[in-house]
């Protein structure tokens, strides 16, 4: 007979998809042992809110593990970035950064740069320009996953302008303090989203759902 495991953690949210009778099936990238799937029935769900549950909220949880299932029994925690107030467009530039996270990252192995990109981009992000902010995250992301944008060898290989190029890489050093690095220019930050797309099919292998996410600025 199987016995459950209970354990707590902390972890940042993904995304959310309706689940069961009322429940919701939740992807978190935690602390300690990187992108998790965790169930959360109705009962929970009517005890602790839905507000919580919102791509880039950070949860505190209870969870009951049982073999590959884990179901959180309670959780609270902090909504940094308020999604619900961003437009469809900033939202989908949100989730190519959330792809991203799904794509590079190995289910189950922590890995702790990625997790303080994806909370420092949260706080950042309700701060700043979400669009400028998540294409940030999104940069270094791909940078703490082993496929680095702001390499010399793909910017040459893909053609990447130089004022593009110096833009990328004030991006990829940029360390969540402060101003944003350096005045950006319309048409290079264009220029460097384009690029980022190519560079993940050629390099990563990955065709992203978001793709061109960036690409187009009203």
């Amino acid at each position: 007979m199987k016995t459950n495991k209970l354990k707590s953690g902390e972890g940042i949210v993904l995304f959310v998809r309706k689940a069961g009778e009322g429940g919701r099936s939740v992807r978190l990238f935690t602390r300690t042992e990187g992108r998790q799937t965790a169930f959360i029935s109705r009962g929970t769900l009517r005890q602790c809110g839905a507000g919580l549950l919102q791509p880039f909220a950070i949860l505190r949880y209870s969870a009951a593990e049982s073999g590959a299932v884990q179901v959180l029994t309670q959780y609270e925690g902090t909504a940094v970035l308020d999604t619900a107030a961003l437009s469809y467009e900033e939202l989908t530039r949100w989730y190519y950064a959330v792809e991203i996270a799904e794509q590079f990252f190995p289910e189950g192995q922590a890995d702790g740069t990625a997790y303080a990109l994806l909370g420092a981009a949260a706080v950042q992000g309700a701060q700043r320009n979400p669009t400028v902010t998540a294409f940030i995250l999104s940069v270094q992301l791909l940078a703490a996953a082993g496929s680095d944008p702001a390499e010399p060898e793909p910017m040459a290989a893909l053609g990447l302008s130089p004022e593009a190029g110096v833009l990328l890489r004030a991006f990829r050093q940029w360390r969540w303090q402060g101003d944003f690095p350096q005045r950006i220019g319309k048409q290079a930050f264009l220029e460097a989203a384009r690029y980022v797309d190519a560079f993940i099919r050629r390099y990563g292998d990955v065709e992203l759902k978001t793709r061109g996410a960036f690409a187009q600025l009203s």
